[in-house]
Formats: C-alpha cells, sequence, structure tokens
C-alpha cells in the first residue's frame, strides 16, 4: 500500500462515516437530584471536592463534581439508561460576565451566600445537595452535556416535612386506597 496510512486503506474503504458528534455516553437530558461528591481527578488516589482548571484562553474556572442520587434510570427512546452513580463535571468559568451568575449558583448549591469568590475554593463542597437540568449542546464539532440550571433541594428538609405531616395527621383518619 501506498502512503503514510497505507495500512488502514482498505478499512477506510469499509468503514461508515461515524454520526456527527459523539457522546454516546451522555448522561440524558433531563432533571437530576444530585450531591457534590469527591474524585480522584489525577489518578493519585487523593479525592478532591474542587479542581481549578485554566482554559486555552487563560480564563480560570472552578470545577465541581456531581453526582446522580435520582432518578436511577431515565428512559431514552424505548432503552432504559441507568443514570444513579454517573457522576456530571460543572466548571464555574470565573470572568467578569459570569460573577453575578456564581454568585447565584453557589449560594444555590451551598444553601448560603459566599462573602468572597475565594470561598469557592475554601468552601467544602462534598455533601451539598441541590436539582439540576441537564441539556446537550454542540461545542467545537462534539455532543457535551452540559448543567443548563440549579435548584435547591435538601433532602433532609424533605424528610423531614414528610415526618411532620405523619405526625399531625389525625389518627383513623380516612385514608384513599392505592389502586
Amino acid at each position: 500500500m501506498s502512503g503514510e496510512f497505507g495500512d488502514f486503506e482498505q478499512d477506510f474503504a469499509k468503514v461508515d462515516k461515524a454520526a456527527a458528534g459523539g457522546g454516546s455516553d451522555l448522561t440524558p437530558e433531563g432533571v437530576y437530584k444530585v450531591v457534590c461528591s469527591h474524585q480522584d481527578v489525577k489518578g493519585d488516589g487523593k479525592l478532591v471536592d474542587h479542581e481549578v482548571i485554566q482554559s486555552k484562553q487563560m480564563s480560570k474556572g472552578l470545577k465541581i463534581f456531581l453526582e446522580v442520587l435520582e432518578p436511577a434510570v431515565m428512559k431514552v427512546g424505548k432503552e432504559e439508561v441507568k443514570t444513579k452513580g454517573r457522576v456530571i463535571e460543572h466548571v464555574f468559568w470565573v470572568t467578569q460576565k459570569n460573577l453575578a451568575y456564581i454568585k447565584r449558583d453557589a449560594a444555590t448549591i451551598l444553601g448560603r451566600d459566599l462573602k468572597t469568590i475565594n470561598e469557592l475554593t475554601t468552601t467544602p463542597w462534598v455533601g451539598s445537595t441541590c436539582e439540576i437540568g441537564i441539556k446537550h449542546e454542540m461545542y467545537n464539532g462534539f455532543k457535551n452535556e452540559k448543567v443548563s440550571f440549579f435548584n435547591a433541594w435538601k433532602p433532609q428538609k424533605e424528610q423531614a416535612k414528610k415526618e411532620e405531616t405523619k405526625a399531625t395527621a389525625p389518627t383513623g383518619a380516612a385514608t384513599t386506597p392505592d389502586f
């Protein structure tokens, strides 16, 4: 065979072109309840709950790791995709135009306002819970998953409310049968 890649010439002629984009293992679009988790980002056995990163354009960002708690499975077409346990990475890009959004979203996740931007790196994220939306978007020719919104979600408060409702319900009250 001739050329630099001659060994692949016959296989190249036979293979079908891949579909545009990529990301066959993306988390399905939808709404999820998540918890901030630890990850071994460098493969050195050290778990971290955030990572400061820098883009090629020299923008700095804070990456957090969101582990899906609910739903355990999402239906995509006729297929069921296991979602519980998936880790979604989200980056807060620290730019002048993003400061207000970082303030809002960090407060939603952490359950309190930050006094300084430096608290992004000094505050423990692990264990914080929230609800997120996942959307797919094309970026540089690839399909990626992106967090589209954050909502407050505190499962401890939900559980306390359920228990309070049970405790205040009158005894012997008529119940509706489950059909």
